[in-house]
């Protein structure tokens, strides 16, 4: 893996790294022109899934990219049976409706 200098532009090469948790590592770099001299540590780290795993670890937690979890959520959808519901109508009684205010005067207005 190469990036480049910040100060000249060169390819700088990974030199080494070190793990600092499942989803982050730190990559130290090396600048290829010899006159640059300059190193520097690079912090990279997993930020989005794109293909989900098959064999997911349980620890660790990463955000499915939007287009991943739209597609998640369409096979998921497409599995669930489907049923005929039905709802009952709700019933909003008016309050000057004579039905709700059998017995009660109407305001005179």
């Amino acid at each position: 893996m190469r990036f480049p200098c910040p100060h000249c532009n060169a390819w700088g090469r990974v030199r080494t790294s070190e793990r600092m948790s499942p989803t982050v590592s730190w990559l130290y770099l090396q600048c290829t022109d010899l006159e640059c001299g300059h190193s520097w540590r690079v912090d990279a780290e997993a930020t989005v899934t794109l293909s989900p795993s098959a064999k997911p670890c349980s620890t660790v937690t990463m955000p499915l990219s939007p287009h991943v979890r739209r597609g998640v959520l369409a096979r998921m959808l497409d599995l669930l049976p489907n049923g005929n519901h039905t709802s009952p109508q709700p019933r909003n009684a008016d309050l000057f409706d004579d039905d709700a205010t059998a017995g009660v005067p109407r305001p005179s207005g």
